[in-house]
């Protein structure tokens, strides 16, 4: 689990995690973001809250889009993480 300025000029902060294999399907992503979502919004009031995945991890956009985050930019470069797919949170 991290999260981080996304870009702290806009006030936006970006979540994520990595699970291992054994750990899928079992509503831990859901959970995670959910939790770490509301840590941003106490600790950012006001903030952008933003989160990736790669266009293809299918299980991780509907992660997104569950816990109530809607995409705004499809397959961009970002630096050091390749093609992704960008949420924020509505």
């Amino acid at each position: 689990m991290f999260s981080y300025p996304y870009n702290a000029q806009e006030n936006e902060y970006e979540f994520g995690y990595i699970l291992k294999q054994e750990a899928w399907g079992k509503g831990y992503a859901t959970e995670l973001s959910l939790g770490q979502i509301k840590k941003l919004q106490e600790s950012f009031e006001g903030a952008s809250i933003v989160a990736s995945a790669h266009p293809l991890n299918l299980a991780s956009k509907r992660v997104l889009e569950k816990v109530g985050m809607e995409l705004v930019e499809s397959s961009v470069e970002l630096p050091n993480r390749g093609l992704r797919d960008v949420y924020r949170l509505k």
